[in-house]
């Protein structure tokens, strides 16, 4: 049985316990500690880009083969298809670094400035779907839009700005990308 759950990083007011919008959780800290198989998070779209600038964001947890993980952004109703948007900059590690199993991301809008991965994916079976994901990284170092091992992408949008002769849009192992850009 899937559980709807709610994330608003601009609310102020609230439980912080992700049951409803209005007691939606407030930090991916608390969002982290929480989920467990079965979770649907609904990541409501702030008012601006979500910023984490030197901490990113990781996820461990893994899903089950009849309890999914599911994260997806929204604005207005669950299935607006709107992107939640997250923005990293000055890390040299990953921004965003998946590697629990068997998750699917959907409508996330993940932006960085990083000498290595925006987003990092290790977590086998877990799928990004409609996403987009951008590093804006533009010296002459390492710079990857999307690293994957044992995961796939399908109708996400994904770039480098990177302009050494190693910077990849994607970078995979064992992954698949379907319809993507």
């Amino acid at each position: 049985m899937i559980t709807e759950m709610y994330a608003n990083f601009d609310l102020a007011t609230g439980a912080d316990d992700g049951t409803s919008e209005a007691d939606a959780y407030k930090t991916w800290a608390s969002m982290k500690a929480a989920t467990v198989a079965g979770d649907r998070v609904n990541f409501k779209k702030t008012a601006s880009r979500h910023s984490s600038v030197s901490t990113g964001y990781s996820f461990a947890t893994s899903s089950t083969d009849l309890l999914p993980i599911i994260f997806r952004g929204y604005e207005t109703t669950i299935t607006d298809g709107v992107k939640m948007q997250f923005l990293f900059g000055g890390t040299s590690s990953a921004s965003m670094d998946i590697t629990g199993e068997g998750l699917l991301i959907q409508n996330f809008d993940v932006e960085g400035s990083s000498t290595n991965d925006v987003v990092n994916c290790s977590g086998d079976c877990t799928l990004f779907e409609s996403c987009i994901i951008v590093n804006t990284g533009t010296t002459a170092a390492l710079h990857t839009g999307l690293r994957i091992s044992d995961a796939y992408a399908n109708n996400c949008y994904i770039e480098t700005n990177g302009t050494s002769a190693t910077s990849y849009a994607v970078r995979m192992q064992q992954a698949g990308l379907s319809n993507c850009t």
